[in-house]
């Protein structure tokens, strides 16, 4: 029996070649794919090198509405703290502001960073913020109107930029 196991053994290696003698595949890609990858990969890197100047102008938008607000918050906040009859943004550059007359106007000029300039026109100057105000008479209260334009150093008209913001401030005896 033994016999037997060893002589099927023997004929089960019939028909296969030993690994010494198989041919060895190469595994590589050819030319025309390269050509293919590389076409597509640069056709992707060019959309997205397209879309970098819009992407970088949505974020200097951003941070330009950002500091509107910011600046103009400010202001909102400084005129409220303030006595009604005679509010004063010279903190903020500005003069004596009264919110029961019936029609005031101020303006004020601050930095790309927000902080006050007193250099109108200069290039120091990238915000230019309009305020009025208006009194409803028989009602102790002012609507008060800021509009915001930049660059302040702009000769376009209208301004490139613009925002106007609204508050109502009342008086309280």
């Amino acid at each position: 029996m033994k016999q037997d196991t060893t002589i099927s053994n023997q004929w089960s290696d019939v028909g296969r070649t030993p690994a010494s003698l198989k041919r060895k595949t190469a595994r590589a890609f050819t030319l025309v794919e390269v050509a293919l990858a590389l076409g597509v990969m640069s056709v992707g890197i060019i959309a997205i090198l397209g879309l970098l100047p819009s992407a970088l102008q949505s974020a200097r938008n951003a941070a330009d509405n950002t500091v509107t607000a910011t600046i103009v918050q400010d202001l909102f906040s400084t005129l409220r703290a303030q006595p009604f009859t005679t509010a004063s943004l010279s903190s903020l550059g500005g003069s004596s502001f009264q919110l029961n007359n019936p029609a005031n106007t101020g303006t004020l000029n601050f930095d790309q960073a927000g902080n006050v300039t007193n250099t109108s026109g200069s290039y120091l100057s990238y915000y230019r913020v309009v305020v009025t105000s208006a009194s409803q008479a028989p009602f102790a209260k002012a609507n008060v109107q800021a509009t915001v334009f930049w660059p302040a150093w702009s000769s376009s008209h209208p301004p490139l930029n613009t925002n106007s913001y609204t508050t109502t401030i009342a008086y309280y005896r």
